[in-house]
């Protein structure tokens, strides 16, 4: 599949565990460049240390999002099911967690501030405080979103709180003859994740993957463009769904930020072709901006 999708030149055999290092490749989908990386199969006992299943969890745990692919020859539910436990073992969740908590520490005297975004359940700020000055932190910055408890934010402390890594599913072998029946099998069970069935020896729906890893990742593509310019930038520049006009700004250089007067829009967000926007504007993919400074 790595073969197919990207530049890269894998080891392809047809035994089990061929790959036994990391393996980068570079997919295009559409003016996208994704990094896809190989790494050796989980087997079950993984997160104990088994085989090198450590390097491919740590792998897993700081990539953008993960593809499962599984065998369609053989018993795909079994194989879904034994990289689900250790995954979980390993504390990476391929569905959306209650709660997102990010915690920097600060220097200087600038204490302790709480952001929450959704809801605290069963305490209130001053008891994320407390928390916080508990294990030592003075000057720090607590973000929080969804919904938390306060051992969901001591986790996020410890570093031990479950990742959300989003998930696509990859059922190889397509074309043989017993896919079908063990397609249907996994449809029974995969309700809640993208799932696409394929055959890296005949190509079927090996196009349907980078759609499904960009929707999956949760990201929009948005395109710059100089004051009194006809034509946009070639290159977008990606950012979480969800992301403002000051988010971009920041992104592209501090002074621009700083120096803000107002954007102009183009695209799905925009009420009309060049709408004045501030800084608080959410941003679609493919929307064209225009940013103004003082």
């Amino acid at each position: 599949m790595l073969s197919a999708l990207t530049n890269a030149n894998p080891t392809v055999a047809e035994h089990k565990f061929t790959t036994a290092r990391p393996v980068p490749g570079i997919m295009r989908f559409e003016d996208l460049q994704i990094q896809l990386v190989e790494a050796p199969a989980l087997v079950e006992g993984a997160a104990d240390g088994v085989a090198w299943g450590l390097q491919t969890l740590g792998l897993a745990r700081n990539a953008d999002g993960i593809i499962i692919v599984l065998d369609l020859s053989e018993n795909p539910q079994s194989q879904l099911e034994m990289v689900l436990t250790e995954l979980e073992s390993a504390r990476i969740s391929p569905r959306k967690v209650s709660s997102h908590i990010w915690v920097t520490r600060l220097k200087g005297g600038s204490g302790i501030q709480v952001m929450v975004s959704g809801r605290l359940i069963d305490c209130d700020i001053e008891d994320v405080d407390k928390l916080l000055r508990e294990y030592g932190l003075i000057n720090a910055t607590i973000r929080i979103s969804g919904d938390a408890r306060l051992n969901d934010i001591e986790d996020a402390l410890l570093e031990s709180a479950a990742v959300y890594k989003p998930t696509v599913i990859v059922a190889n072998k397509s074309d043989v003859p017993q896919a079908r029946l063990n397609l249907e099998g996994l449809h029974r069970v995969i309700t809640d994740l993208p799932l696409i069935p394929v055959s890296c020896t005949t190509g079927e729906n090996l196009h349907r993957i980078g759609d499904a890893v960009f929707k999956a990742l949760g990201i929009v593509r948005v395109y710059t463009k100089e004051p009194n310019e006809q034509t946009h930038s070639t290159e977008p520049f990606v950012l979480h769904a969800g992301s403002t006009v000051a988010e971009l700004a920041k992104r592209i250089h501090t002074e621009l930020h700083e120096n803000f007067r107002f954007a102009r829009i183009w695209g799905s967000t925009a009420k009309y072709p060049g709408e004045k926007v501030g800084r608080g504007h959410v941003l679609g993919d493919r929307d064209v901006i225009e940013i103004h400074t003082k």
